[in-house]
C-alpha cells in the first residue's frame, strides 16, 4: 500500500508541513494498529504451534517428523518479534510527528495574526530595523 503523503514530502510552506506531519501521524496510527493486530495473531499461532507439538508428542510422533514442528515455533516468535519492532517504530514516528507540530505551532499562529491583521508589515518594522 502506498503511504498517505500530500506533497509527496516536498514541503513549501506551513500548511503543507502541517498536512504532510498529519499525515504521518495517521499513517503511524494505521501501521501501529497492524503492527498490533500482527503480534496477536502471531501469538494466536503460538498457542496453537504449542498445542500440536503437545498432542502429537501424546500421540508418539517420532521426533524427525515433529522436530519442523517445533521449528515453527521459532518463525512465529521471530515474526512477534518484527511486529513489536513495527509498533515501537510507529510510535516512535508518531510522537516526533506530534513534536514536530508543536514546534512550528508559533509559526502557524503568526501566520493566523498577520492574517488577522491584515498581513504582516515589512521584517524591519518587527526587526527593529
Amino acid at each position: 500500500m502506498a503511504i498517505d503523503t500530500v506533497t509527496g514530502g516536498e514541503v513549501t510552506d506551513l500548511e503543507s508541513l502541517k498536512a504532510e506531519l498529519d499525515a504521518i501521524m495517521r499513517e503511524s496510527a494505521a501501521e501501529l494498529d497492524d503492527a498490533t493486530a500482527d503480534a496477536a495473531r502471531a501469538d494466536e499461532e503460538a498457542g496453537r504451534i504449542e498445542r500440536m507439538v503437545s498432542t502429537l508428542g501424546g500421540l508418539q510422533l517420532p521426533e524427525q517428523a515433529l522436530a519442523p514442528i517445533r521449528g515453527m515455533a521459532d518463525a512465529t516468535q521471530q515474526r512477534k518479534t518484527a511486529a513489536t519492532a513495527r509498533a515501537a517504530a510507529a510510535e516512535a514516528r508518531s510522537t516526533q510527528a506530534v513534536a514536530a507540530l508543536e514546534a512550528i505551532q508559533p509559526h502557524l499562529a503568526i501566520k493566523e495574526m498577520a492574517a488577522a491583521a491584515g498581513g504582516a508589515a515589512d521584517a524591519r518594522l518587527y526587526n527593529g530595523g
